[in-house]
Parts: structure tokens; sequence; C-alpha cells
């Protein structure tokens, strides 16, 4: 894929075909295409579906394979483009949690299940922007106001930004989008004490 968000040209003639009338007086439609590397031993694969009753239904038979042809080759070449932050979140779970104690592991990972794979779960990598996540930050507020403190909106901010840097660190992202997008502060501010004088 092309950081203009087309198809490379390679992917795009991976599956090349035609639509034709079928011979005779049926009236109906065929597709003939060929896939290139479609067979498990690497050489192409050519075929013919028959019994279209209209050209534009064989036309979207058409498309339709294109289109599926291009996800199998994206899935092997590109993690971003079909893996969900959900199985990240599982990846990192299983690799981060070996190194902390039992009762951070489960504070951190309450985080992530409670505010954070409600929105993100089944969403693709590649379609997580900073904007999506000004979005999940949106819903946080009701009214103007915040539903939490300032220190725990920080602390669900950091654990997305954990699991995304993790992604980056393993080439499964570009660059983390949760990097510039503030929420809450470090600290919270200083209680008063009261004292006896």
């Amino acid at each position: 894929m092309r950081k203009d968000g087309k198809m490379d040209g390679n992917i795009e003639k991976l599956v090349t075909g035609s639509v034709k009338k079928e011979p005779g007086d049926s009236g109906k439609w065929r597709v003939e295409y060929r896939i290139k590397g479609g067979k498990e031993n690497g050489s192409d694969f050519k075929s013919l579906k028959r019994g279209f009753l209209t050209k534009r239904d064989a036309t979207a038979y058409l498309d339709g394979l294109k289109v599926t042809w291009q996800e199998k080759i994206l899935r092997r070449s590109d993690p971003k483009h079909y893996m969900t932050f959900e199985e990240l979140f599982e990846m990192y779970r299983t690799t981060m949690d070996v190194a902390t104690k039992l009762s951070t592991q489960d504070s951190r990972n309450n985080m992530v299940y409670t505010h954070i794979l409600p929105f993100f779960g089944k969403m693709k990598l590649a379609d997580i922007t900073q904007v999506k996540i000004e979005e999940w930050r949106g819903t946080f507020f009701k009214d103007g106001k915040c539903n939490y403190k300032d220190s725990y909106i920080h602390a669900i901010r950091s654990r997305l930004c954990a699991v995304l840097n993790f992604a980056t660190e393993r080439h499964l992202m570009d660059f983390n989008p949760a990097k510039h997008v503030k929420m809450g502060v470090k600290e919270a501010p200083e209680r008063p004490i009261w004292t006896v004088e």
C-alpha cells in the first residue's frame, strides 16, 4: 500500500479478469479471472464463474474477488491493516505482564479492559488516529465535566500510550498517535492537611 492510501500497482494486478456475455441465447453473464500466485505452489490460478443474471452482478463478483485477494496479500505483508487493538493488547499483556507484580498487572489491565478496549478493541491499528483518540477522550466528559480525577485520566492515557509504543517498537504502527493527545495531569494537586497548633 502506498502512502496516499491506494494499492500498489502489483497488488491491483493480482487479480485480473473480464466480464463477458455467455454464448448462446441464455442472456446470462460470466466472469473469467486469473489470480497470480493463487495456487499453493505459487503458480497462477485461472477460473471461470458462470450464471450471472446481469452484467452488474458479474462485475460486482469480480470486484469482490479483487478486494478479497488484496486483503489476503495485505495480511501477509502489513499487520497494521488486519491486527485489531484487542489482539495487540493481548500480545502486549503476555509480553509485559511477566516483568510486573500481580497487583500492578491487575490495576493496569483493569484500566484497559474498562476504559480503552470498549472503544478501540475491534479497531484496526491502521484506523487508530489522533482524531479517534481525541474522540475517545471526549467519552470521559459529560455535560462539559470530567467524570474522573485528572490523575486517573492521565494514568489511563499512559496505558494507551504504553500499548501503542509497544506496537511502534515492533513496527506494527508507524508512530504513536496518542503521544500528542493530552489528558489529565500527572500528579494530583496537594491536599491541605489539618494540623493541631
